[in-house]
C-alpha cells in the first residue's frame, strides 16, 4: 500500500535557478506532491535523497532552460484492489457509507457491498425530505431515490445500524473495509470498498454521565460568568488555569455593606465607636459657637474716609451748581 520508489526525472529549470539548481529541483518535486504519478504508480507523499546524475546541464538551441537528469527516492500511496484499509465515517445515506482514509483519501462502500441482513438503515425523523416511494424514482442500480418529481434533491439523514449488536455507525467511527476498486481522477485517487468478508467490530461504548456532578471532570470546576446578564455563560476550567469569577454590582455592594469576614466587622465597629466618642466631645463647643451672635467686623478707616470724601465732593458740586444757576437768573433780570 505504501511504497518507496527510486525514480529518475528529466528536469527543465528556468534561468533564475542557474545559481541555485537544487532549489529549482525542489520546486519541481514539490509540485508533484499529493498527486497521482503514473511513473510511480501512486500518489506522491514525500521525497528524499535527491541527486544530480550529471555535473553539467544542457542548453538546447535558443531555449534558455537548463536540462539534466536527477534521481530521488519517493514515498507513494498506492492501494490496490483487495487491500484492507481503515477509514473514518464522514457521511451516510441509504445508498452508501462514505469514509475518509488517512484524513485525505475518499472511500465509498455501496449498500450492495454490505453483508446481507447485517446492516439496516434507520432514517432520521428530522430529515427534510424522506422517500415516499411514490414521488421519487429509484436509481438504475435499485438504490434509494435522490430526486423527486419537482427536481428537488432528497435530503435524507440517518445512520446504518449493525443488526446483531445494535451498534450505530456514527460519523467519526473507524470502520475496516476491503478495497474493490481504485479510481483515478484529476491527479488524485478515490476508492470503493466492501464489508463482505470483514468482521465488524463495534466501537467501544461511550459512557454518558447521568448527573451534573458526574459530567464534570474530577479535577475541574464549573465557573459561571456574568450574574446580571440574561444569557449566562458557563465553562469548565482546570484549577490551575481557573479565573476569578466576576462579581456583579449587586454582589460588590453587598460585600462592601455587610462584609462576610468577622475581623472586618470588628474593625468597622471600633472605627464607628471612636468616631461617635470624638463627635460627642466636639458637640458642646459647636453648640456654644452656634448660640453666640455674630458681629460684623468694623470697616477699615481708609474705606470710611473714602466714603466721607465722596459725600463732601457731592455736596460741593451741588453747591456750585446752585450758585451758577442763581447767577444766570440775575443776569437775565
Amino acid at each position: 500500500m505504501f511504497s518507496r520508489v527510486t525514480a529518475t526525472f528529466y528536469v527543465h529549470l528556468a534561468p533564475k535557478f542557474v545559481g541555485a539548481p537544487m532549489r529549482g529541483v525542489e520546486d519541481h518535486l514539490n509540485r508533484m506532491l499529493l498527486k497521482y504519478n503514473d511513473q510511480v504508480g501512486g500518489v506522491v507523499l514525500s521525497y528524499r535523497n535527491v541527486q544530480f546524475l550529471s555535473d553539467t546541464a544542457a542548453i538546447l538551441y535558443d531555449s534558455p532552460f537548463m536540462h539534466f537528469h536527477i534521481s530521488a527516492e519517493l514515498l507513494a500511496f498506492a492501494p490496490t484492489a483487495g487491500a484492507r484499509l481503515t477509514g473514518v465515517i464522514n457521511k451516510q445515506s441509504p445508498s452508501h457509507i462514505g469514509l475518509l482514509v488517512y484524513n485525505l483519501f475518499n472511500a465509498s462502500i455501496p449498500a450492495a457491498q454490505l453483508p446481507d441482513g447485517a446492516f439496516t438503515f434507520q432514517f432520521d425523523d428530522s430529515a427534510a425530505y424522506a422517500p415516499t416511494g411514490e414521488d421519487e424514482a429509484e436509481g438504475d442500480d435499485g438504490s434509494a431515490p435522490r430526486f423527486n418529481k419537482g427536481g428537488k434533491k432528497a435530503m435524507i439523514n440517518g445512520n446504518w445500524i449493525h443488526s446483531a449488536s445494535g451498534s450505530v455507525l456514527e460519523p467519526g467511527h473507524a470502520l475496516d473495509f476491503i478495497a474493490t476498486e481504485v479510481v483515478k481522477s484529476h491527479d488524485f485517487i478515490s476508492m470503493k470498498g466492501t464489508l463482505v468478508g470483514v468482521e465488524y467490530v463495534p466501537p467501544p461504548p461511550t459512557t454518558v454521565p447521568t448527573t451534573p456532578a458526574a459530567a464534570a471532570a474530577p479535577n475541574s470546576q464549573r465557573i459561571t460568568f456574568g450574574d446580571d446578564d440574561d444569557d449566562e455563560e458557563a465553562m469548565d476550567m482546570e484549577p490551575a488555569a481557573a479565573a476569578v469569577p466576576k462579581k456583579s454590582k449587586k454582589s460588590k455592594k453587598a460585600a462592601d455593606g455587610e462584609g462576610d469576614d468577622a475581623s472586618g466587622d470588628a474593625d468597622r465597629k471600633k472605627r464607628k465607636r471612636k468616631l461617635s466618642q470624638s463627635a460627642a466631645k466636639e458637640e458642646p463647643a459647636d453648640d456654644a459657637a452656634a448660640q453666640q451672635p455674630v458681629e460684623a467686623a468694623p470697616a477699615p478707616a481708609s474705606v470710611v474716609a473714602g466714603a466721607a470724601g465722596k459725600k463732601d465732593k457731592k455736596k460741593h458740586s451741588k453747591a456750585t451748581n446752585d450758585g451758577e444757576k442763581s447767577s444766570k437768573k440775575r443776569k437775565k433780570e
